[in-house]
């Protein structure tokens, strides 16, 4: 069985940057998972806050979260069988199961309730939870949608977002939170090293 690791964060934290640099450094060792909210919204879907669905709210919400949710489980098991198939050692996903109680109405227990998820059985199911702090946290000024098209947070609901994608993850035994701190590449370096120690370990 290949190991999972998840890679999330708030808005702007730098995923698709990490991730980028995770696959040109490690190649054939390493299967990534793709995020399901992005290919959904890619779609054509409309995002929480669009003024189609506004009106809607709550009952949106629901909805998105159930689709991300069961696409990522099908993407994840997915993707981990062809890891095993091509001889991969590590599958890296964009967001887990989790990142959806973020925004979830009542946070992570009332998501899992209404999935009947055990948070075990959630925190099982990967190796380790790399969370990226957002630039909404750390770096304000910087923060932007310029990198990602399917972005529609603004910086006050990105800073909420962070705070409740860290709260959704914690307890996980292999949760470290990567801080951004200096130039990007620093960050980046520090992920590839988890990756690194990860591959040495499989």
């Amino acid at each position: 069985m290949v190991s999972k690791v998840v890679l999330t964060g708030g808005p702007c934290a730098g995923k698709t940057s990490c991730l980028r640099a995770i696959r040109e450094h490690f190649g054939e060792q390493v299967v990534t998972v793709p995020e399901a909210a992005t290919l959904l919204l890619g779609s054509g879907l409309p995002s929480p806050d669009h003024e189609r669905v506004r009106h809607l709210a709550e009952e949106w919400v629901r909805s998105f979260q159930g689709a991300i949710l069961s696409l990522q489980q099908t993407l994840e098991e997915t993707c981990g069988r062809l890891a095993v198939s091509c001889r991969a050692r590590l599958v890296v996903c964009d967001r887990g199961l989790l990142d959806g109680a973020a925004y979830w109405p009542g946070g992570r227990e009332a998501f899992l309730c209404h999935f009947g998820l055990p948070v075990e059985d959630c925190f099982a199911r990967y190796r380790m939870v790399l969370h990226l702090q957002s630039l909404a946290e750390a770096h304000p000024h910087l923060y932007g949608a310029a990198n990602n098209a399917s972005r529609y947070e603004c910086v006050t609901d990105a800073l909420r977002v962070e705070q409740l994608v860290r709260a959704a993850w914690q307890g996980h035994p292999g949760l470290i939170v990567v801080a951004a701190e200096g130039e990007p590449h620093v960050k980046i370096e520090r992920i590839l090293e988890y990756i690194r120690m990860l591959l040495a370990m499989s």
